[in-house]
């Protein structure tokens, strides 16, 4: 496929960002959640995010659902850079 015919997997509130979810002083494990849209903001289900620590390498994998929402738990605290991909469209790295 040419480049022109991709549409673009875009991560909107708190997508492609690290959202660090600390919910206890006791806890060690962070959560990323996020939506994944096309560039017309609609839900993009059964896109494949990947969360990869920049520290190890180690990735984390989620699958959004019918709505475009993903949740990627119990991550090492760190820093991640995030990948959506999905049949049909541009892989988008964060």
């Amino acid at each position: 496929m040419a480049p022109s015919s991709f549409r673009t997997v875009s991560a909107f509130a708190a997508g492609l960002f690290l959202v660090v979810a600390i919910t206890s002083a006791q806890t060690d494990t962070a959560t990323i959640t996020g939506i994944v849209t096309d560039s017309s903001a609609a839900a993009v289900p059964g896109a494949s995010v990947q969360a990869i620590n920049q520290a190890n390498g180690l990735e984390y994998t989620a699958e959004s659902n019918s709505t475009g929402n993903y949740v990627i738990t119990a991550l090492p605290i760190g820093t991640y850079d995030l990948t959506a991909t999905s049949e049909g469209f541009q892989t988008l790295f964060r």
